[in-house]
């Protein structure tokens, strides 16, 4: 069995709720995320923050956002194996990786949230900052090749919006200025190509606009320590192959938050693990089973 762990976009308001007061290990982790959070100057409390109503909710804020997102993520990592159940092999897509790193014991639960809120909290005080040039996001159905055609047909504009996200072979994010996203998705819906303008409160990850936090980023994270690693293969979307527990420092965090996400080569890379070896006992493909923490 193999994990997956979601980035920002996957949150919504009531995510998790159900299994509040339900699931012992759950609810004792986002206790312990409360914990944490708060003895490093966070301000808002997870579990009321997750009871708000849906016109009340501040999940789709990056401050809020991504760290809602990984305590479920951890919350569900602990109540898993409480019930003995771990993965052979995980990935994460974007800031999902804090969580599939946490997942195969390369980071403490503590130091994953710090990476986590930081993250957030960062993006969020940019984004106040940038009111009058927003980035934006689209999420475009067509490979990699063909979305690069159509970015050139932005002449001028094209150097504003990259590819952010490869996804799979067709399914790619680009992200860049709002302006050019905008005009992008105008090109596309003439050639009746799939796309949709993400919701991103102005924020586009994994582009130049990134790179404006990035030293603030890395410095917030300097108490972070990596561990052993628990014997789960994590396979990098950062670098599209398997990495060591050792790597997961400070400057993989910041390169994390600006350069694109490889999901696509790290999602081949595991289908493909057991065919050099065996992973933990398991015979079947991992790609037979997978534990899928990008969906609600």
């Amino acid at each position: 069995m193999t994990g997956d762990y979601a980035g920002q976009g996957a949150q919504y308001y009531n995510m998790g709720r159900e299994l509040l007061d339900t699931w012992p290990e759950f609810t004792a982790s986002l206790h312990r995320a409360n914990k944490h959070l708060a003895s490093i100057g966070c301000k808002f409390d997870v579990l009321t923050e997750l009871q708000r109503d849906d016109k009340h909710s501040s999940v789709n804020e990056p401050r809020f956002g991504q760290t809602l997102s990984t305590a479920i993520q951890l919350a569900l990592v602990n109540q898993l194996s409480a019930l003995n159940v771990t993965p052979a092999a995980v990935a994460g897509h974007s800031s999902g990786e804090i969580a599939a790193a946490y997942a195969a014991g390369f980071i403490s639960f503590e130091d994953a949230m710090t990476i986590s809120y930081h993250r957030g909290r960062l993006v969020s005080d940019l984004l106040a900052t940038l009111k009058e040039t927003p980035g934006g996001m689209l999420a475009v159905g067509a490979s990699s090749n063909t979305v690069e055609h159509y970015i050139a047909e932005l002449r001028d504009d094209s150097s504003k919006v990259k590819i952010a996200c490869y996804n799979s072979p067709m399914s790619v994010t680009v992200s860049g200025d709002l302006g050019a996203i905008e005009k992008l998705s105008e090109i596309l819906e003439a050639a009746s190509v799939f796309n949709r303008v993400l919701r991103t409160n102005g924020a586009a990850y994994h582009s130049e606009q990134m790179r404006l936090i990035e030293n603030d980023y890395r410095n917030a994270l300097e108490h972070v320590k990596t561990l052993e690693g628990s014997g789960v293969v994590l396979i990098s979307s950062l670098r599209g192959v398997e990495i060591s527990a050792s790597e997961v420092d400070q400057d993989y965090w910041a390169e994390n938050l600006t350069s694109p996400v490889l999901f696509e080569d790290a999602i081949w890379e595991i289908s493909q693990l057991d065919r050099t070896r065996s992973l933990r006992g398991q015979s079947s493909r991992p790609s037979n089973l997978f534990l899928d923490l990008r969906r609600r």
